[in-house]
């Protein structure tokens, strides 16, 4: 987005961990505020006309408008922590908040490299929702499994997912992204934007508009 420049790369203007995000790690996206590949938003837009705060939190209208609904879903990073986050951050001060979410950084390159490069996403979900605590004793644990060495990459993947989901349910949630379905409509407008014309664009527009029982023709 033109203009949008911060210096925090891996803490986002709303709130969100950029550090323990799957775009982050796997390099399409520089973080919130890191130019080429960083996607436009709505709350980037409204801090370029708000003395270009480097975090909401420091707008003396935070929280406003834009974080109406902000926790409901997720996208590909977990939302239900955004504005606790925040909060959190104004209490305490930025320098301080971080040193949590820079150890849990570290902790997910760990995970990723030796057990569980194939659910990293997971793993994201994982490290942004539990407790700084919690993770670290999980991490214990496995390090100090007596058969770790015997056990396949597979093997320790399940175990390490298995520990995180029985940590999760002590906490009452689940380690998934409550991802918004998009509607009828959504999918329509959707088909009339500049580059969606592609054959595979269509067949899914196709294929949900006949779960809606219409028969429309693009």
């Amino acid at each position: 987005m033109k203009d949008f420049t911060r210096k925090d790369l891996s803490f986002s203007l709303c709130g969100l961990n950029c550090s323990l995000c799957p775009m982050r790690l796997g390099k399409y996206c520089p973080g919130c505020g890191g130019g080429a590949g960083n996607q436009s938003c709505a709350i980037a837009r409204c801090r370029l006309q708000h003395e270009r705060v480097e975090y909401c939190f420091l707008c003396l209208e935070f929280p406003c408008s834009n974080y109406v609904g902000a926790e409901d879903y997720d996208s590909l990073i977990t939302h239900q922590q955004q504005l606790s986050h925040k909060r959190r951050a104004r209490q305490i001060g930025i320098e301080e908040f971080s040193q949590e979410p820079t150890r849990k950084s570290e902790i997910l390159q760990t995970l990723l490299a030796e057990y569980n490069r194939s659910r990293k996403t997971f793993c994201c979900v994982a490290t942004n929702r539990l407790p700084l605590a919690q993770i670290e004793k999980i991490v214990e644990q496995v390090a100090n499994h007596p058969a770790l060495g015997a056990l396949s990459m597979k093997e320790k993947a399940a175990y390490v997912v298995r520990l995180f989901e029985n940590g999760a349910s002590r906490e009452g949630f689940m380690l998934k992204l409550r991802k918004k379905t998009s509607s009828l409509a959504d999918l329509i407008v959707f088909s009339s934007l500049p580059g969606t014309k592609s054959r595979n664009h269509m067949v899914l527009i196709q294929i949900a508009l006949k779960k809606n029982s219409l028969v429309t023709t693009f």
